[in-house]
């Protein structure tokens, strides 16, 4: 299931993914949590809260565009400070 942040907010889609089996969380395009990113998109940062609310589960962020800063906002706002992380070269 996708679901854009955007519609996540909606109480009706709340109330929905409160009642399916989540197995874990996606944030695709996650430098849009960080007001230091280049797309900033304040629906995003709405998101851990809106997690605790639906249930916990485990979480992964994926971004190709992320500075230092940018990661750690990521980090700090989903709440995965201590999660691990994996970088790669943008060379493909």
């Amino acid at each position: 299931l996708y679901v854009a942040p955007e519609s996540l907010t909606k109480l009706e889609n709340i109330e929905f993914l409160r009642n399916v089996k989540i197995s874990f969380y996606a944030v695709d395009e996650a430098h849009c949590i960080s007001e230091w990113g280049h797309d900033f998109r304040p629906e995003y940062r709405r998101i851990r809260p809106i997690i605790k609310e639906i249930g916990l589960r485990p979480v992964i962020a994926l971004t190709a565009t992320a500075t230092p800063k940018v990661q750690h906002d990521i980090q700090k706002t989903l709440g995965m400070l201590d999660a691990e992380v994996f970088k790669s070269s943008f060379n493909r």
